[in-house]
């Protein structure tokens, strides 16, 4: 194996510096589309709450003399220990949880209530 020479050193120790000090930048994770009529939620594995997710404003792109004059792209508010999927209604991502493996929840019902909802004994309650 060959030893570097001083100027390789030098460039890697300089690579190395530059890249300490840009800032840390959002890295894409995924990119979905999404399908017309579904809701994006959002299940937090720590807190086990199920809720509907936050996005945050979108870009705007005009397109002028086009049959679609502009375009909007919403990004998601991407929060610490969430998983992010698409489905139509509560019981419907419930259902996509549980499939998943997972056994509680907390929902929100009609009334805005929190509720727990714990599939492995059957209950449902507040």
């Amino acid at each position: 194996m060959r030893e570097l020479t001083e100027f390789e050193k030098s460039a890697a120790l300089h690579k190395n510096k530059i890249e300490a000090e840009q800032p840390n930048k959002e890295k894409l994770v995924a990119r979905q589309r999404v399908k017309p009529g579904l809701d994006t939620w959002e299940y937090n594995t720590v807190t086990t709450e199920l809720q509907l997710a936050v996005f945050k404003k979108g870009d705007v792109q005009f397109h002028p003399g086009q049959a679609t004059e502009y375009t909007t792209h919403r990004k998601l508010d991407i929060q610490p220990d969430c998983k992010y999927f698409q489905a139509l209604n509560t019981k419907n991502a419930v259902k996509k949880m549980w499939k998943e493996g997972h056994t509680k929840f907390i929902v929100l019902n009609e009334h805005g209530q929190r509720v727990a909802i714990d599939l492995e004994s059957g209950e449902h309650g507040e």
